[in-house]
């Protein structure tokens, strides 16, 4: 599976990043489903999550990392996808769209960058 990510600094807490990725991704697609915000093993200052989703045809996946660094944040976005070998290999029942998870990150990535944008 082939991936590639989006990254950005904020100063927003852990908690807000955590409430602005739902709303943002809950905004662009309702029926999405999403992982807890966890403590990485291994990694105290590193947290972990994943939102996904799937229409009729196709399915896609992004994984939220933000790690703590003093007073900033630094948010990396995951977005998971199949190559089109893959997806004509095993079918488009069994691969995700990376360009939808793109689309998802985008959204994400501005949605961090406006609130944080207000609140300063």
């Amino acid at each position: 599976m082939a991936y590639e990510s989006l990254e950005v600094d904020t100063s927003l807490t852990v908690d807000q990043i955590a409430k602005v990725f739902r709303r943002a991704i809950k905004t662009a697609d309702p029926d999405a489903g999403f992982g807890p915000i966890e403590i990485a093993e291994g990694q105290p200052d590193v947290y972990g999550a994943y939102a996904s989703g799937k229409n009729l045809v196709i399915r896609w996946c992004i994984q939220i990392f933000v790690r703590e660094d003093d007073d900033s944040r630094r948010v990396q976005l995951i977005i998971l996808g199949s190559s089109m070998l893959g997806a004509a290999w095993k079918g488009t029942r069994n691969s995700y769209s990376a360009s939808m998870g793109r689309s998802r990150a985008e959204f994400v990535v501005e949605a961090l960058r406006e609130v944080e944008r207000q609140l300063s």
